[in-house]
């Protein structure tokens, strides 16, 4: 119901927040490769983002969630069920670092980041 609520970009703005959009994420992945994942969520957010009038999408941040989930995802036991595995990530993530141990402000402000992934300048990616 929530991805198909924000892909069809009925699901109300206030009501999309971190954990809604690693939700949908986690859905994606489990059910395409991690590349194809990234695109089809690139395309809902712009999508979703248009259709509220919000403009900001922004391609590095949303690379390397997808990256960072993607490697808890996977690490998961595919046995389990879905919901469990999902619950169990975006739990993983509450302790996570800021992003600003991964990124200076600057670099995360730069138009080339908005537009492109850039990969991160302070440290390494951890999974």
């Amino acid at each position: 119901m929530l991805v198909e609520s924000f892909e069809a970009a009925t699901l109300p703005v206030a009501r999309f927040h971190h954990r809604e959009h690693m939700r949908v994420a986690l859905c994606y992945l489990s059910r395409e490769p991690e590349v194809d994942a990234t695109a089809r969520m690139r395309q809902a957010l712009a999508r979703f983002l248009a259709h509220h009038g919000i403009e900001g999408y922004h391609e590095t941040l949303t690379v390397f969630w997808m990256k960072r989930l993607a490697a808890r995802f996977a690490a998961r036991d595919p046995a389990r069920p879905l919901d469990e595995r999902i619950d169990e990530v975006i739990a993983a993530c509450v302790n996570d670092p800021p992003i600003s141990d991964y990124y200076s402000a600057e670099t995360l402000a730069s138009a080339e980041a908005k537009r492109s992934w850039v990969p991160p300048d302070r440290r390494r990616i951890d999974v």
